[in-house]
Parts: C-alpha cells; structure tokens; sequence
C-alpha cells in the first residue's frame, strides 16, 4: 500500500489546543507523525511516497482564494513574530459580517483545536 507522506507536516507544530475555553496539549505533533511511520515501516506491504510540493493556485478549486490569502497572511505575520492563531469569534449565519480579523479567524475555522503558526501553510501545502 502506498502511503503518503511529508515531513514539512512538522511545520504545524502547536504549543497547545483549546478544548473548553482551557489549553490543552496539542494530538498533533511531530512524535504522532514518527510513531505512525515507524509503526507502518515495520511492517510489511508499505511504500512511503513524498508527493512534489504544490503551489497555493493548486488549491483554489478546492478552497476559496480568500481562504488561501488569508492563511499565507497570516503565517506570514507569524513567521516574523512567532506564536499562533486561534479563533475566538465564530461569525454565523447565511450572510455573516465579518469585519476584522478576530472574526475573521472564525470564519476560517470551525474549532479552536487547530491554530495557524508560521507552518501552517507550508504544512497544508506539502
């Protein structure tokens, strides 16, 4: 079975979660993706395949353009002053009015377990 995989998943690395307005340690860490691959390669049957990187274009029949900016903005911002995003704001509705970016972090995300960082787009990327 092939299996895809990449290590740049390594970028997205939170310091923790939100669970219940409290934080939490992060599921999503580096020694999960290790302990996974590890536990794959030792067993018979598994080809690793590194897929080529992809451009943020690629993405856009998948994802809307405004969501793909804003994540590069801000991993951009992040990546020059370190730390994370997490959403506080979730603006609902059929017609939402976003007009900041507190809310618009809750736009683009559904839970508070999952903060962008410098990575995060890198991650999502590769």
């Amino acid at each position: 079975m092939r299996v895809i995989c990449n290590s740049r998943h390594v970028e997205h690395v939170p310091h923790h979660e939100i669970d219940n307005g409290e934080p939490v340690a992060a599921w999503e860490l580096p020694r999960r993706y290790e302990a996974i691959h590890a536990a794959l390669a030792a067993r018979p049957g598994f080809e690793f395949v590194t897929p080529p990187p992809i451009d943020e274009t690629a993405v856009l029949g998948l994802h809307d353009a405004d969501y793909v900016t804003f994540l590069r903005e801000t991993s951009t911002k992040l990546g020059s002053r370190g730390g994370a995003v997490y959403p506080s704001v979730f603006p609902y509705g059929p017609n939402p009015r976003v007009t900041g970016p507190k809310s618009q972090r809750g736009t683009y995300c559904f839970d508070t377990f999952t903060p962008i960082k410098a990575g995060t787009l890198n991650a999502a990327l590769a």
